[in-house]
C-alpha cells in the first residue's frame, strides 16, 4: 500500500506540474486573444463603445477568476502530492535506518 500512495503522490505532483504549465499556455492565450479583439474593434469602430467595454470588463473579470480557481487548484494539488510524498518517505522503511544498525555503526566503526 505504501509504494502505490507514493506512486499517487508523484503523479499528483506530475499532474499539478502540468496544471500550472497549461494554466500559462491559457493565460497567454487568453491575453493574445484579447488584444486581437481590442485591435479589431479599434480598427472598425474608432473606439470602444459602452457595451462592448462591458462586456471586455466581463471577460476580463471571468478570466481573472479562472486563472484564481485554476491557481488554487494547482497550489491543493501540489501541496498534497508534496504531503503525500513526505508521508511515505517518513514511512519508508530505506528512510530511517533500524536502531541496531545506527548502534553498530556506531561502536563498531
Amino acid at each position: 500500500m505504501a509504494a502505490s500512495d507514493f506512486a499517487l503522490g508523484k503523479k499528483l505532483l506530475s499532474a499539478a506540474q502540468a496544471l500550472g504549465r497549461g494554466l500559462l499556455v491559457l493565460l497567454r492565450a487568453a491575453a493574445k486573444a484579447l488584444a486581437a479583439l481590442e485591435r479589431l474593434l479599434r480598427a472598425g469602430m474608432g473606439r470602444l463603445s459602452g457595451s462592448v467595454l462591458k462586456f471586455r470588463i466581463w471577460l476580463l473579470s471571468s478570466l481573472a477568476l479562472l486563472v484564481v480557481l485554476m491557481a488554487l487548484c494547482f497550489h491543493w494539488g501540489k501541496s498534497c502530492a508534496t504531503r503525500i510524498l513526505i508521508e511515505e518517505n517518513m514511512h519508508s522503511p530505506s528512510a530511517r535506518p533500524e536502531p541496531e544498525a545506527v548502534l553498530d555503526s556506531r561502536f563498531f566503526d
